[in-house]
């Protein structure tokens, strides 16, 4: 029988065979999986195991969410000549402005937690002010969705140019939650920007070819089913992939904190996504 040559589950023909890794990316297949031992073919996880027996997901879990509290208290306050913002000031820009993105920068300054003046931008596009005491930025997206590529590849260089720099926080107005892309190790998020900066086109995503491209394509197929999180374990991935030194975190409208992370297990085609929470 020949194999479909459809990346996922074939529409046409409805074959095992379009599940699998061409290329042996994501969670490092061959050309295409053949069945388990009870004549099943292996498909990819519709669910993410819960487990916080990593150290580093449950510290940075408990970290951002405290990062997050702290941020909703900063109030408006003064530094030399300049002004700066209230958390609830950028809040109220977003519910003005719902269409754009907006964003502010914290910055530890002077024994002071100050908030940049609100940048406003497009769409899918926003400034974010950065100075070496920068903390965490923060901006929202207009869809409610994940941190993109571009965002990931931000928070990596804000971690080069801040000592400070803890979190890029992705805000999402429809129901008041945030994804954060955390540095849990600068000196690996630095190496991972220096490396891959460049594997990100014009275009906001990896180069088609790269390495780095080719295996976030790849891990599709790994989160096949995850429609609302696929995108946010396909960075996982990549984070575990490279050493990128990063994390992300997602904070709940009820104030609940999710690491988000990916395993590979032995004898396992697929990429095992893992929640803890």
């Amino acid at each position: 029988m020949t194999p479909c040559t459809c990346p996922y589950l074939c529409p046409v023909c409805g074959s095992w065979y379009c599940f699998g890794h061409n290329n042996g990316g994501g969670g490092g297949g061959g050309t295409n999986p053949g069945p388990e031992s009870n004549g099943e073919p292996e498909l990819p996880p519709t669910q993410p195991v819960i487990d916080c027996s990593n150290s580093v997901n449950e510290t940075i879990r408990t970290k951002t969410g405290s990062l997050i509290n702290t941020l909703n208290g900063i109030g408006r306050n003064t530094h030399g000549t300049k002004n700066y913002i209230s958390f609830t000031d950028f809040l109220n820009s977003v519910a003005s402005f719902p269409s754009i993105e907006n964003s502010t920068s914290w910055y530890c300054y002077g024994g002071k937690n100050l908030l940049t003046p609100v940048e406003h931008g497009t769409s899918i596009d926003v400034h974010i002010n950065w100075h070496d005491s920068i903390v965490c930025a923060v901006h929202n997206h207009v869809t409610g969705g994940p941190p993109s590529i571009l965002d990931v590849m931000t928070a990596a260089r804000l971690a080069k140019e801040g000592e400070k720099f803890e979190s890029l926080l992705a805000y999402n107005a429809l129901d008041s939650s945030y994804y954060a892309v955390c540095i849990v190790d600068r000196t690996k998020a630095i190496a991972f920007y220096d490396t891959y900066n460049s594997d990100v086109g014009s275009d906001r995503k990896y180069v088609p070819g790269s390495d780095i491209g080719g295996y976030f394509e790849d891990t599709l197929e790994d989160f096949l089913y995850f429609t609302d999180d696929q995108l946010v374990f396909q960075h996982a991935a990549v984070f575990s992939k490279f050493d990128a030194g990063m994390k992300i975190v997602k904070r709940l409208s009820n104030g609940q904190t999710e690491t988000y992370d990916v395993k590979k297990e032995p004898n396992k085609t697929y990429l095992t996504p893992i929640k803890c929470k």
